[in-house]
C-alpha cells in the first residue's frame, strides 16, 4: 500500500461525510 493510495481513500471518506452532513442539514433547514 502506498501512502498516496491511503491518502486518496481518507480524502474520499471525508468528502463523503461532508456531503452527507450538508445534505442532512439542507433537509433539516428545508
Amino acid at each position: 500500500m502506498s501512502p498516496r493510495w491511503v491518502k486518496a481513500i481518507v480524502y474520499l471518506v471525508i468528502f463523503t461525510l461532508v456531503i452527507s452532513t450538508l445534505a442532512a442539514g439542507a433537509q433539516f433547514l428545508l
